[in-house]
């Protein structure tokens, strides 16, 4: 029998009186994520107060088993960058003013947030960011353009990078938490290729910031950067984990095809994706088992490789089941979501997929990049003449 230790009580006895209140009365989802924050169940290894109970992260699914047992909708659905990455970055680096002021509208989604760090010359290369924060008084004042911006159309807050001290690297970089209804601040939607406008593009005209705007300390931003996208890897990875395989629609496809349309060399394509994907499945679930303790380390870099090359795998084969009608897509009206769930392709939509699984290779990193992280921070590997050449000119500049 396993044993069960003061978190654990403290959990369960803390999710029984929420299930019990939330039983005695009619609730709108509002409402139940509100009294899932003053139960201190919204993450469980926040502290007292601000939505926490101090407690073991990995007890939190405890907490979403009992609520989704209620019909409570998933508030992490609703803000998954704010519960995930904002929520992950405030608890490590803010303040005790910051976490009293944002912890409550992030896990009630009062307030949705984005992430803004790419920008039209730095998206791999984030270091090259020249978006610039500059003194003005007791204030901080914003010029610059980020890019790929998911859902900042529907978001109040972004995490934003931008240089605070001229030079080259990460060096002088600082880290801000952006009003984004402030003046100044405009933002533009970017049309895929598939006709949605999930991404945008944020321009940034002399926007004023309040000190208090400012996470983490000046110039060391680039610390809050690598925490955040560690965080935002392994929430796409905890998602996935609880996602229908996306292989699985392909092979629905395959199956209602006519026995003479299933070669068998084909068919060895469709298995060598199963395999990958169930595979990939399992190196998820044991990342995500190590990951739960605390920030997840580089490993996050093996299953974002891994995803990203698949995705496009699987739909491309997808396509080519319906022969050359699968080349058909005759709907290319722009479309912004209203929600983050709103976004994204539907299931069974494949040729839709096959044409927005091709970001896949870039979102989250390249996948070259992808390759250097895996080589430098997991094997050990010394960092490529070019990469290295780089670093030191940067180093020698004042």
């Amino acid at each position: 029998m396993a044993l069960v230790d003061d978190d654990e009580v403290r959990v369960r006895t803390a999710v029984a009186e929420l299930v019990a209140t939330l039983e005695a009365a009619a609730w709108t989802p509002h409402e139940a994520w509100s009294a899932t924050f003053d139960a201190g169940l919204s993450r469980v290894d926040l502290p007292v107060g601000h939505g926490g109970l101090g407690a073991r992260p990995e007890l939190q699914w405890i907490v979403r088993e009992a609520l989704a047992a209620l019909g409570v909708p998933s508030g992490f659905v609703r803000n998954p960058c704010g519960y995930s990455v904002a929520a992950s970055v405030i608890a490590a680096f803010g303040t005790p003013q910051q976490q009293a002021r944002h912890f409550r509208p992030i896990f009630t989604c009062d307030e949705i947030w984005c992430q803004l760090f790419s920008e039209p010359d730095a998206g791999s290369d984030l270091a090259a960011l020249r978006t610039r924060a500059e003194r003005d008084g007791d204030a901080w004042r914003l010029t610059g353009r980020k890019v790929w911006n998911t859902m900042a159309h529907i978001s109040d807050y972004g995490l934003l990078l931008a240089r605070t001290t001229p030079g080259h690297g990460h060096r002088g970089i600082s880290c801000f938490l952006v009003d984004l209804h402030l003046p100044g601040i405009e933002v533009r939607p970017i049309r895929q290729m598939t006709g949605d406008a999930e991404f945008n593009e944020v321009i940034l005209d002399d926007a004023l910031l309040p000190e208090s705007a400012l996470i983490g300390k000046v110039d060391e931003g680039w610390s809050v950067a690598i925490g955040t996208l560690m965080a935002e890897r392994f929430a796409i990875s905890e998602a996935l984990d609880d996602a229908t395989p996306l292989v699985d629609e392909v092979v629905e496809l395959w199956c209602g095809l006519p026995a003479d349309e299933r070669p068998p060399g084909r068919r060895d394509q469709l298995l060598q994706l199963v395999v990958r994907s169930r595979v990939l499945d399992m190196m998820r679930a044991s990342v995500n088992a190590r990951a739960r303790d605390g920030i997840p380390g580089p490993e996050g870099s093996l299953l974002n490789l891994a995803q990203s090359e698949l995705t496009p795998a699987i739909f491309n084969f997808g396509v080519n089941v319906f022969g050359t009608e699968g080349t058909l897509y005759g709907d290319y009206e722009m479309r912004q979501p209203t929600t983050w769930s709103g976004g994204g392709v539907k299931s069974g939509d494949v040729r839709r997929a096959f044409l927005s699984s091709r970001a896949q290779l870039i979102a989250g990193g390249t996948v070259e990049i992808q390759r250097n992280t895996i080589a430098e921070r997991i094997l050990g590997l010394p960092r490529d003449s070019y990469r290295a050449s780089t670093a030191r000119s940067a180093e020698a500049v004042p």
